[in-house]
C-alpha cells in the first residue's frame, strides 16, 4: 500500500511540531508523577522515624521513671562522690607529708625569737618556666667539627614545680625580723627569701611576711 503526503511544507512543519509537543508533554507528566511518588515516600519515611524516634523517647522516660534505673543513678552519684572524697583525702595526704617538717620547722625558728608570733602559714604548689642550656652531643661536634663553645644547642624549656610558703606574723622590733630572715636562709629546709622592703620601715610593732621555697 503506498502512501503519499501531500501536505504543504508548512504543515509538515507544524506536524512535527504537534509530535515533539507531544512527547515532551509526556515526558513532563511522567517525571512529574514521578516525583510525586518520590515526595509521598519521603514523607511516610519522616513520619514513620518520628513516631519510631517519639515511641523510644517515651520507652526511655518510662525506664527513667522504674525503680532500677533510679537506683542505677544513685549507685553511680556514690561513686562519683566516693571518687571526689578519695582524691580530697590522697591530696591531704600528699600535703601533709611534704609539709609537716616544714611547719615543724617554721615553728622552731619562730619560737626561738621572742615578741614573734604567725598570724597564718600558706602553703601552694607553685610552676616556673626555666631553660636548660645543653651542650652539643659529641657526633654533631665531630660533624661540624667545632669546638664544644662554638656549637652551642637551643636551649631546653621545662615546667619546673615547687611549693611555695608564705608566712605572715607580728614582731615588736625591726631586730626580730632580721632574726627571721637570717633563721630563714640558716635553714637547710629552705631556699629563695623574700623579704619585701616594707618588713624593715618601722622600727616597732611590724607586720611582717615572708615568702619561700621549699628544699628539693
Amino acid at each position: 500500500m503506498l502512501n503519499f503526503n501531500l501536505l504543504p511544507p508548512q504543515g509538515k512543519e507544524e506536524l512535527e511540531l504537534e509530535k515533539l509537543s507531544f512527547s515532551v508533554n509526556r515526558f513532563l507528566k511522567n517525571l512529574f508523577l514521578v516525583c510525586i511518588v518520590f515526595l509521598v515516600l519521603l514523607f511516610t519515611i519522616y513520619f514513620y522515624l518520628d513516631i519510631l524516634v517519639e515511641s523510644q523517647k517515651d520507652l526511655i522516660e518510662k525506664r527513667k521513671e522504674s525503680p532500677l534505673f533510679k537506683e542505677f543513678q544513685n549507685l553511680e552519684q556514690k561513686i562519683s562522690q566516693t571518687n571526689l572524697t578519695i582524691n580530697k583525702i590522697y591530696g591531704i595526704q600528699k600535703e601533709s607529708i611534704y609539709s609537716s617538717p616544714m611547719i615543724e620547722e617554721i615553728a622552731r625558728i619562730i619560737s626561738a625569737i621572742e615578741g614573734v608570733y604567725l598570724n597564718s602559714i600558706e602553703i601552694s604548689p607553685t610552676t616556673e618556666t626555666v631553660s636548660i642550656q645543653q651542650p652539643p652531643s659529641p657526633e654533631a661536634q665531630q660533624s661540624e667539627k667545632l669546638p664544644l663553645e662554638e656549637s652551642p644547642q637551643a636551649p631546653q624549656v621545662i615546667q619546673k614545680e615547687y611549693l611555695k610558703i608564705t608566712i605572715t606574723g607580728f614582731a615588736q622590733k625591726r631586730e626580730e625580723v632580721l632574726a627571721i630572715e637570717r633563721s630563714l636562709k640558716f635553714s637547710s629546709y629552705f631556699e629563695n627569701i623574700v623579704s619585701p622592703f616594707e618588713n624593715i620601715i618601722s622600727p616597732e610593732n611590724i607586720n611582717f611576711i615572708f615568702e619561700f621555697r621549699i628544699k628539693k
